[in-house]
Protein backbone atom coordinates (compact mmCIF):
# COMPACT_ATOMS: atom_id res chain seq x y z
CA UNK A 1 0.00 0.00 0.00
CA UNK A 2 2.57 2.67 0.99
CA UNK A 3 4.84 1.93 -2.04
CA UNK A 4 1.98 2.52 -4.46
CA UNK A 5 1.15 5.55 -2.69
CA UNK A 6 5.16 6.97 -3.22
CA UNK A 7 5.57 5.79 -6.90
CA UNK A 8 1.62 7.52 -7.03
CA UNK A 9 2.95 10.55 -5.97
CA UNK A 10 6.29 10.40 -7.58
CA UNK A 11 4.31 9.77 -10.90
CA UNK A 12 2.53 12.96 -9.86
CA UNK A 13 5.85 15.06 -9.34
CA UNK A 14 7.11 14.07 -12.03
CA UNK A 15 3.91 15.72 -14.33
CA UNK A 16 4.11 18.77 -12.24
CA UNK A 17 7.74 19.32 -13.08
CA UNK A 18 6.93 18.85 -16.58
CA UNK A 19 4.05 21.17 -16.58
CA UNK A 20 6.44 23.78 -15.52
CA UNK A 21 9.16 22.68 -17.64
CA UNK A 22 6.96 23.18 -20.52
CA UNK A 23 5.30 27.01 -18.97
CA UNK A 24 9.18 27.89 -18.42
CA UNK A 25 10.05 26.94 -22.33
CA UNK A 26 7.13 28.67 -23.17
CA UNK A 27 7.97 32.16 -21.32
CA UNK A 28 11.32 32.03 -22.96
CA UNK A 29 10.23 33.40 -26.13
CA UNK A 30 8.73 36.73 -24.74
CA UNK A 31 11.79 36.77 -22.04
CA UNK A 32 14.75 37.10 -25.08
CA UNK A 33 12.58 39.82 -26.94
CA UNK A 34 12.28 41.68 -23.84
CA UNK A 35 15.68 41.44 -22.59
CA UNK A 36 17.30 42.02 -25.97
CA UNK A 37 15.27 45.10 -26.15
CA UNK A 38 16.33 46.68 -22.97
CA UNK A 39 19.93 45.51 -23.68
CA UNK A 40 20.15 47.16 -26.80
CA UNK A 41 18.87 50.51 -25.58
CA UNK A 42 21.51 50.17 -22.79
CA UNK A 43 24.00 49.22 -25.24
CA UNK A 44 23.17 52.09 -27.10
CA UNK A 45 23.19 54.71 -24.42
CA UNK A 46 26.28 53.40 -22.80
CA UNK A 47 27.83 53.56 -26.16
CA UNK A 48 26.75 57.21 -27.11
CA UNK A 49 27.42 58.56 -23.68
CA UNK A 50 30.70 56.94 -23.63
CA UNK A 51 31.51 57.99 -26.98
CA UNK A 52 30.71 61.87 -26.00
CA UNK A 53 32.65 62.08 -23.29
CA UNK A 54 35.62 59.74 -24.11
CA UNK A 55 35.73 59.04 -28.06
CA UNK A 56 38.85 57.33 -27.94
CA UNK A 57 37.68 54.43 -25.81
CA UNK A 58 38.67 51.10 -26.09
CA UNK A 59 36.57 47.99 -24.74
CA UNK A 60 37.57 44.43 -24.27
CA UNK A 61 37.46 43.08 -27.45
CA UNK A 62 39.57 46.31 -28.20
CA UNK A 63 42.01 45.34 -25.39
CA UNK A 64 42.05 41.28 -26.79
CA UNK A 65 43.34 43.24 -30.77
CA UNK A 66 45.90 45.24 -29.05
CA UNK A 67 47.04 42.11 -27.01
CA UNK A 68 47.17 39.83 -30.16
CA UNK A 69 49.18 42.72 -32.70
CA UNK A 70 52.01 43.17 -29.50
CA UNK A 71 52.08 39.06 -29.56
CA UNK A 72 52.11 39.26 -33.65
CA UNK A 73 54.69 42.06 -33.69
CA UNK A 74 56.46 39.93 -30.67
CA UNK A 75 56.61 36.86 -32.78
CA UNK A 76 58.53 38.77 -35.84
CA UNK A 77 61.34 39.97 -33.07
CA UNK A 78 61.31 35.79 -31.93
CA UNK A 79 59.79 37.57 -28.42
CA UNK A 80 56.93 36.92 -26.81
CA UNK A 81 55.92 40.49 -27.35
CA UNK A 82 56.57 43.67 -28.47
CA UNK A 83 54.82 46.73 -26.47
CA UNK A 84 53.30 49.95 -28.66
CA UNK A 85 54.83 52.94 -28.03
CA UNK A 86 52.33 55.01 -29.16
CA UNK A 87 48.43 55.57 -28.56
CA UNK A 88 47.55 55.85 -32.18
CA UNK A 89 49.16 52.30 -33.11
CA UNK A 90 47.39 50.93 -30.23
CA UNK A 91 44.15 52.28 -31.20
CA UNK A 92 44.35 51.59 -34.78
CA UNK A 93 45.07 47.75 -33.39
CA UNK A 94 42.06 48.04 -31.48
CA UNK A 95 40.21 49.09 -34.48
CA UNK A 96 40.30 46.04 -36.02
CA UNK A 97 38.67 43.87 -33.23
CA UNK A 98 35.18 42.02 -34.29
CA UNK A 99 32.25 43.38 -32.05
CA UNK A 100 31.06 40.95 -29.66
CA UNK A 101 27.88 40.66 -29.47
CA UNK A 102 25.25 42.17 -26.67
CA UNK A 103 25.84 40.88 -23.39
CA UNK A 104 22.22 39.88 -22.94
CA UNK A 105 22.30 37.94 -26.02
CA UNK A 106 25.36 36.07 -24.88
CA UNK A 107 23.64 34.91 -21.65
CA UNK A 108 20.28 33.91 -23.65
CA UNK A 109 22.43 31.56 -26.11
CA UNK A 110 24.20 30.07 -23.02
CA UNK A 111 20.93 29.55 -21.02
CA UNK A 112 19.49 27.97 -24.64
CA UNK A 113 22.77 25.86 -24.40
CA UNK A 114 21.71 24.74 -20.75
CA UNK A 115 18.32 23.89 -21.43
Amino acid sequence: MFTARLAEEQSANADTLRRYDDLLAASLGPVEKYLSAINDKIRDVQSTLVQARQPECVDSAGWRAIDAAEIARGDDDGRPRNKFTFVADMLAAAATAPQAPPRGRRLLARLRELA
